[in-house]
């Protein structure tokens, strides 16, 4: 169970289950994955998410030899990467970058 109030409770998944909480984590070897993509990508994060350390993602992505465009919004965490107007524009404009 997550810790949400009533009101967020209302729009937000209070619980996973197993097998949805499996299909959310990476792999265990998330590099091999980032090495295996072979089509255009591009990295989008809250610079405050507290799930991931999102500071060291553009290391991370650049370690396996990909050049994607690595993009942190400012102001935004992990939940609000969905939710939040700046984070949903930041992705329109990926949308249009051809990524």
């Amino acid at each position: 169970m997550f810790a949400l109030d009533d009101e967020a409770r209302e729009f937000l998944t209070p619980e996973y289950s197993f097998a949805l909480a499996e299909n959310f984590r990476p792999p265990m070897d998330y590099e091999a994955t980032i090495r295996a993509a072979h089509q255009p990508c591009a990295v989008l994060a809250g610079a405050s998410d507290e799930v991931f350390y999102a500071d060291q993602l553009e290391g991370i992505v650049r370690k396996q030899g990909k050049n994607w465009p690595v993009t942190l919004v400012p102001g935004i965490n992990h939940i609000g990467l969905t939710l939040e107007p700046d984070a949903v524009n930041a992705v329109a404009g990926l949308q249009g970058s051809g990524t």
